[in-house]
């Protein structure tokens, strides 16, 4: 996997995590981004699934408000913590879970069982 960040985005999350805290304001940062994002899915489920009522398109528009948010404080990290390094990781990751697939697919289990199960 590749991620493509241009100069002047690079330039603009360095200031960021320059003005809000360098190493450990950029960790905080993106803590909160992951747990807006994880408090937005449970709504959205909990709406889903019927347990609450609410706005399901409103819902999903919040989903994507946050994950936009995460997407910039992941590029953010990938500055922090070596954008090589991380697209490694992600290019095994991505290898393992099409091997998973594709196991799930042998065992005609396919759509038939959850992929955490």
């Amino acid at each position: 996997m590749k991620l493509d960040i241009s100069e002047s985005d690079a330039k603009t999350l360095d200031d960021a995590r320059a003005a809000w805290g360098g190493r450990h304001g950029g960790y905080r940062i993106i803590m909160a981004e992951c747990a807006e994002v994880i408090a937005e899915l449970c709504k959205l489920q909990r709406i889903e699934t019927g347990e609450v009522r609410g706005d399901e398109l409103e819902t999903r528009e919040l989903v994507a408000d946050e994950l936009g948010d995460l997407l910039v404080v992941l590029c953010q990290a990938c500055r922090m913590f070596g954008l090589e390094l991380i697209e490694i990781k992600a290019r095994q990751k991505m290898e393992r879970l099409a091997s998973r697939v594709n196991t799930y697919r042998e065992e005609a289990v396919w759509n038939t069982k959850s992929f955490y199960d």
